[in-house]
């Protein structure tokens, strides 16, 4: 695999914007499409300044993964992390829009005769691992 960027990662990889982060004495977001917000099973992006800087994945809604980072729990220090730098880019004036990819029957791999179908996780990792800039998802 290339090493990714922004552009490569939302056009090759049919990402889609879905979710855009406020900061109103407190972390918001708004979908501008409902729907996706039950979507469940996904990965996503978030987007700062029109770079990405973090990829995840959801195992239940897409919904409920924004809640826990709008509004972290005292043990959930993932989402503590990283609510905390979406509020940072959002106070030094940069807009954070969160964009998603519902896995496809297209992500399956055919190799000697077998159909792998890799995990979330593995198509995660795979995007992680692979981009250009340095990502929230590595902890520092």
């Amino acid at each position: 695999m290339d090493v990714l960027g922004t552009t490569e990662l939302i056009t090759k990889f049919n990402f889609e914007e879905a979710v855009s982060w406020h900061y109103d004495g407190g972390l918001l977001y708004s979908c501008n499409k409902k729907e996706l917000l039950k979507s469940k099973h996904l990965i996503y992006a978030h987007i700062s300044g029109g770079q990405v800087q973090y990829i995840g994945i959801t195992k239940g809604s897409l919904r409920r993964r924004m809640y826990q980072y709008s509004n972290p729990g005292k043990g959930q220090a993932t989402n503590i992390r990283i609510n905390k730098r979406i509020i940072n880019e959002l106070k030094a004036g940069k807009n954070v829009h969160t964009y998603i990819r519902i896995k496809e029957e297209k992500d399956k791999i055919h190799f000697n005769n077998m159909v792998l179908v890799p995990s979330l996780e593995v198509i995660e990792s795979l995007l992680i691992n692979n981009f250009e800039t340095e990502l929230w998802n590595k902890k520092s």
